[in-house]
């Protein structure tokens, strides 16, 4: 079973799997929200297909439970019905795999999600259309007896040691980055009670863009002429801040109505740089004065700050329970949806973080006083319990 990386405690009900696909659940959904100068929208993309894939993935490989439920009637018939396992694992094998596939277009899916897929294609789609029906006893049992055949099949792919090598594998990358970054956030907290955090989402506009068709190849030009962008965009964030950058991290992320954007989270020293909402829109006019576009080609995330539940953007301080438990979640965000899909770019990075301390403040003298109830490490429970409109 995968470890529970340590920015989560696992002092709870929720297994350390479970907890940790819920969490990249969560993620995967707030993905799907597109923004354009009008502000955020959600896209019509089917994260909940993903999602569900995995779930249910997760639950075969630990037990074997009956797809149909047989419930004998008037008449000497037999009900032939759905569990409600049954149900959500017919609505995943039966889902449009080529609609989910236009939706990630420039994304490599998991090795658990290709597995079930390709043996969707084998299961004949008239089977739906006899469930929830009446037949005769003996042709019912037969339809439980193949509905059971199946199920095993796919339980038992789901199990090949080499399938869980390389399903081990394809989330070790989020994993790795997901702590490495709660450690860096950790260990500028030991160093600075608090700091300005800014939150914002750039972009480059293309004349006559339009969301990307589903047999199209990969517009390289478009996203290695963001990354060079980007690339000038931090020296001058370096030049503009100087020692003031605490830590800045980023990630690549493609919409199909949008196309590759990258988020970013900037942290600077608060003294001198209290007015975060100045801060976010001069970066704002440098990005567009880069790119030769409109404002559609940058998003300024404090803008709808008020809508945020735990607001982590602004005068951060790190005894402010409420304010860390969003910035947890922004990281979450940025890190753990590739748990599931993942970008296909090639051997270009799509995440990157900078300016952290490289290692824990050293201990001298009494250790700093923090508020009992704040700590940048957060339990599963507590990730899902406050999520929703975290970031």
């Amino acid at each position: 079973m995968t470890q529970l990386p340590h920015g989560v405690r696992n002092n709870n009900s929720l297994g350390t799997e479970d907890g940790f696909d819920l969490l990249a659940k969560r993620a995967l959904r707030r993905h799907a929200f597109e923004w354009s100068a009008a502000g955020c929208f959600r896209s019509e993309v089917h994260d909940q297909v993903i999602s569900s894939l995995h779930t249910l993935a997760a639950e075969l490989r630990r037990s074997t439970k009956p797809l149909l439920s047989l419930r004998r009637i008037r008449g000497g018939r037999t009900h032939v019905g759905l569990t409600d396992f049954g149900r959500r694992l017919i609505d995943v094998v039966y889902a449009d795999f080529e609609r989910v596939m236009y939706d990630y277009r420039v994304h490599r899916f998991s090795p658990v999600f290709e597995t079930v897929r390709q043996f969707a294609r084998r299961i004949p789609k008239r089977y739906r259309f006899h469930l929830d029906m009446d037949f005769a006893p003996e042709e019912a049992a037969q339809m439980a007896t193949y509905a059971k055949r199946w199920v095993n099949m796919l339980r038992r792919r789901l199990l090949r040691d080499g399938l869980k090598a390389a399903n081990e594998n394809f989330r070790r990358g989020g994993i790795d980055i997901f702590n490495g970054t709660f450690d860096s956030i950790e260990w500028l907290s030991q160093s600075h009670p608090c700091v300005t955090s800014t939150r914002f989402d750039l972009h480059v506009g293309q004349q006559g863009s339009r969301p990307v068709e589903f047999d199209e190849e990969l517009e390289v030009k478009e996203l290695d002429l963001l990354m060079a962008l980007r690339e000038r965009f931090h020296r001058s964030l370096d030049r503009q801040f100087g020692k003031a950058l605490l830590g800045y991290v980023w990630v690549l992320e493609h919409g199909r109505q949008r196309g590759f954007h990258i988020h970013y989270l900037l942290l600077l020293d608060p003294r001198g740089h209290e007015d975060h909402c100045a801060i976010v829109e001069a970066v704002g006019r440098k990005w567009c004065a880069l790119t030769g576009g409109g404002e559609d080609d940058f998003f300024n995330c404090h803008l709808p700050a008020k809508g945020y539940r735990f607001r982590a953007i602004g005068l951060l301080r790190f005894d402010d329970h409420d304010a860390v438990k969003g910035l947890r979640f922004i990281v979450v965000y940025m890190t753990l949806a590739t748990l599931f899909v993942k970008l296909d770019i090639g051997n270009r990075c799509a995440f990157g973080k900078g300016r952290f301390p490289k290692a824990p403040a050293p201990s001298r003298g009494r250790p700093k006083k923090r508020s009992p109830n704040t700590r940048i490490r957060l339990t599963v429970r507590e990730a899902l319990d406050g999520y929703l409109n975290a970031l």
